[in-house]
C-alpha cells in the first residue's frame, strides 16, 4: 500500500468517486481492484475526511468497474459502520454515497442517478404526507383544546367529558411541538 497518491493521477486525474468511513487499507484494496478490472490508472487520496478516487484513462471503464465492485465498497462500509455501532445508519449512509456520486458515474449508468432522484422524491413525498397528517392532528388537538375551554361541563354526561379529556391528552404533545 502506497502512502501517497500517484503524483500524475493526483495532478491530472479526473475525480470519479468520493466515499467515506472505510479504513485506508480497505479503500486501497478496493481501488486496486477497480484499477485491475478497468485496466486504467486509478489512485486515491484523502481530502476533508473523504477518500477521493481519481483516474487517468478511459473514465467509462473506471466507472463501470466502480459499479461492478459496488458490493466490495458497500461491505467495507457496513463493517466499519457496525464497528462504530452505527448499523442503523448503514443503508442510508451507503445509499447516500452512491446518490452523491451519481453525477460522477453518469457516463456509466444513468439509472443510478435516476434511482437516486426517485428515492429522493419518494422521501420528499413521505415527509410531506407526514407533515400534512401532523398538521391535521394539530388542528384536531386545537379544536379539542377549544372544546375543553368552552365546554359546559355541568351539562355534559361524564362519559363524553372523559372522552374529550382523553382525546385532548393524547393529542397534547402535538400542540407542544408546534
Amino acid at each position: 500500500m502506497a502512502n501517497r497518491c500517484d503524483p500524475a493521477v493526483f495532478e491530472r486525474g479526473e475525480v470519479v468517486f468520493i466515499t467515506h468511513t472505510i479504513p485506508s487499507a480497505e479503500i486501497e484494496s478496493w481501488v486496486q481492484a477497480v484499477a485491475r478490472r478497468s485496466g486504467q490508472t486509478v489512485d486515491w487520496h484523502f481530502v476533508g475526511g473523504r477518500a477521493v478516487l481519481r483516474c487517468l484513462g478511459d473514465l467509462n471503464e473506471v466507472r463501470a468497474a466502480i459499479l461492478g465492485l459496488r458490493g466490495q465498497h458497500d461491505d467495507a462500509m457496513r463493517r466499519m459502520l457496525a464497528e462504530l455501532r452505527l448499523e442503523m445508519e448503514d443503508d442510508r449512509s451507503i445509499q447516500g454515497v452512491w446518490e452523491y456520486n451519481a453525477y460522477l458515474l453518469v457516463g456509466a449508468k444513468e439509472e443510478l442517478q435516476a434511482d437516486g432522484v426517485r428515492r429522493w422524491l419518494e422521501a420528499l413525498k413521505e415527509r410531506n404526507e407526514a407533515r400534512a397528517e401532523r398538521d391535521e392532528l394539530r388542528k384536531k388537538a386545537r379544536f379539542l383544546e377549544h372544546l375543553i375551554r368552552c365546554a359546559n361541563w355541568r351539562d355534559m354526561p361524564d362519559v363524553e367529558a372523559e372522552q374529550i379529556r382523553d382525546a385532548a391528552n393524547a393529542l397534547a404533545p402535538l400542540l407542544e411541538d408546534g
